[in-house]
């Protein structure tokens, strides 16, 4: 785009932010481009105000560090760059993780969010990999009243390490009820049917059944989990998926698959008309 043409050697984000995310801001979206021109021959910190961001010379530094992927971010982010103690952090920091951004635009997330947290996510970078990905099962959480936002490091712990029982004891993850579960079993398969019983679970099975995913969708009713308890000790996964029920995983301790036979015997207590798909060749020993 011509008109920001001068603004590529020296800030090619707000170049981009002019030429390809326009729509996203209010004060671009209605402006026609001789106010735009007008606006370029001016300062860039003014410029930087005027479209929504901190009118400081560190929101410019800032811009520099960003990818694209993040630029498409600012706007919901704006309000917490706006908080001098954040911008001076990021500023400073060598570089800005992918999900930084996206992390500060989560209304639900950003009273979580301080320097300390943001120097973690820059020092532990290897850990925070997945980022982008985790943040909507941490809403998700955070709107079911799952994560105290009262424990500071609550959601770095979280990000880098996962749920432990710590936390459950301090009273940083809290203990919530699951939706009831859609199908009536027998004594030998036992729903699971809070936050802090799947969390056990997990630990009690040595396996994965209490991470961070799975708790949004049990507290969300996207999936339901059971305690099997006969042939074998074993742990199931039921989960609503493509618009039917699907037996997702059914594991031992440690992990470990369920010959076939066990596992069709932990399951007859489903009824057959409940229509739920079965397990792939993948889950059985």
């Amino acid at each position: 785009m011509p008109d920001a043409a001068d603004l590529l050697p020296h800030d090619p984000n707000l170049a981009l932010i002019l030429a390809n995310h326009r729509h996203r801001w209010p004060a671009l979206a209605s402006a026609n481009w001789p106010e735009i021109q007008a606006r370029l021959r001016g300062k860039r910190t003014e410029l930087l105000g005027w479209i929504g961001l901190p009118a400081r010379e560190g929101m410019r530094k800032l811009l520099r560090k960003l990818s694209s992927w993040d630029l498409a971010f600012l706007p919901a982010a704006a309000e917490a760059l706006a908080r001098p103690d954040l911008l001076q952090t990021l500023q400073n920091l060598p570089s800005i993780e992918y999900g930084t951004i996206e992390l500060l635009g989560c209304a639900r997330l950003r009273p979580a969010v301080s320097p300390a947290l943001l120097q973690s996510i820059s020092r532990h970078s290897e850990s925070w990999w997945n980022l982008v990905d985790l943040l909507p099962k941490l809403t998700v959480l955070f709107d079911h009243g799952v994560v105290d936002l009262k424990h500071p490091q609550v959601l770095s712990a979280l990000m880098q390490g996962g749920v432990t029982l710590r936390m459950m004891r301090s009273g940083a993850i809290v203990d919530q009820p699951f939706p009831a579960a859609p199908f009536l079993t027998d004594a030998d398969l036992e729903p699971i049917e809070s936050i802090h019983a799947l969390i056990k679970e997990g630990r009690e099975m040595n396996h994965c059944v209490g991470a961070l995913d799975n708790l949004a969708d049990a507290v969300s009713g996207m999936s339901y989990f059971y305690r099997v308890l006969s042939p074998v000790r074993a742990t199931l996964q039921l989960s609503w998926q493509y618009g039917a029920w699907w037996f997702v995983e059914l594991r031992g301790a440690d992990n470990q698959p369920l010959t076939r036979r066990e596992s069709q015997t932990a399951l007859r207590s489903f009824p057959a008309s409940s229509r739920i798909i079965g397990l792939s060749d993948q889950n059985y020993a």
